[in-house]
């Protein structure tokens, strides 16, 4: 999961670092799925790079998007650690109140993003389409990783 060395490059870039961790070049790793970004490792990753970070377990996505919104108030993105073939890393960088619209990055959205303006990468999101992803599969639901 390739995912989660692109996260990692967000949010430490957005915490000013210069130096962020270099995505796995071994195409057999890639291919083989061997280099997995499990939740200890994304924090592990931005240890080595100088910010401090907590893995959060909601008991439910209700709880979950509390926090997101929390988090985002106070000027700090997160990860979430959300379903997909396979697993796979998002960040929630924003959210609109008025619009009640969460701000995207998703490594796998390209061009043809629903909304063309946004940047390659870059995803507008209901809080319904935030719950539906992040709820994972059984042992991986409602996680999330925040910078301190």
């Amino acid at each position: 999961m390739a995912c989660g060395y692109y996260v990692a490059q967000f949010l430490l870039r957005h915490r000013g670092s210069i130096t962020w961790p270099e995505e796995p070049k071994s195409v057999l790793s890639i291919l083989l799925h061997l280099d997995w970004t499990f939740p200890s490792k994304l924090q592990r990753m931005l240890l080595e790079h100088g910010q401090e970070s907590e893995i959060i377990c909601f008991k439910d996505g209700g709880e979950g998007l509390t926090w997101v919104r929390h988090e985002l108030k106070e000027g700090r993105p997160v990860a979430l650690f959300v379903r997909a073939k396979p697993l796979h890393w998002i960040v929630v960088a924003g959210h609109h109140e008025g619009l009640d619209e969460f701000y995207v990055y998703d490594s796998r959205i390209g061009k043809g993003s629903s909304v063309p303006d946004l940047e390659i990468g870059n995803r507008l999101m209901s809080p319904a389409e935030v719950l539906d992803i992040w709820r994972g599969v059984p042992f991986f639901r409602w996680i999330g990783v925040g910078v301190k």
